[in-house]
């Protein structure tokens, strides 16, 4: 065996010191290194999950303006009996609001039965007033010319628009709560 004579003690000392050094540097710069890593990671992934939820619950702000539009002009068209020109602009919230069901999967149940409710409010739409009276340009066209039994079939259909408008009152209060839950969760 062969025996090296030992290095002279402040060689020892030294190498010693460097490498104790550099071990407490790395030590040093773990130990702080490693917590800003992991917050600034943290940091980034809270960020981009609000960033998340905001877009989201701007769509749900927007879904909520339209179903609001929607209930005003239902509150508009009940007032009087509505004929199909009269649901022109019911029909045409009716196709934004049927896009909006494939954005907003979670709130599918309520949009559609909005839209079932407006679909049943525009078949009870009142007849033009020449379907009433033949469309013969000589025939009275005020509800006072009109027979018992047309007058009996527009009262009918009055009734039925009501109904159908208080369904699709009942209907909207309902996706307006819906997505307002949305909205929180």
């Amino acid at each position: 065996m062969l025996l090296l004579p030992p290095a002279p003690p402040s060689q020892t000392h030294t190498d010693l010191a460097a490498a104790s050094s550099t071990t407490a540097y790395v030590v040093v710069t773990l130990l702080l290194g490693t917590p800003t890593v992991v917050i600034s990671l943290l940091t980034y992934l809270w960020t981009r999950r609000s960033h998340r939820r905001d877009a989201r619950g701007d769509e749900l702000d927007q879904l909520a303006a339209q179903l609001q539009e929607v209930f005003a002009l239902n509150l508009r068209l009940k007032r009087k009996p509505v004929t199909d020109d009269g649901l022109a602009p019911l029909l045409h919230w009716r196709e934004l609001l049927e896009a909006a069901v494939d954005r907003h999967s979670a709130l599918w149940v309520p949009l559609e039965t909005v839209i079932q409710r407006i679909d049943e409010y525009a078949k009870t739409a009142m007849p033009l007033a020449d379907a009433v009276t033949g469309g013969d340009p000589g025939t009275e066209r005020t509800p006072a010319g009109l027979g018992p039994r047309e007058a009996r079939s527009l009262l009918i259909h009055a009734k039925q628009q009501g109904y159908a408008a208080a369904e699709l009152k009942t209907a909207l209060l309902e996706a307006q709560q819906a997505v307002k839950a949305a909205r929180k969760g």
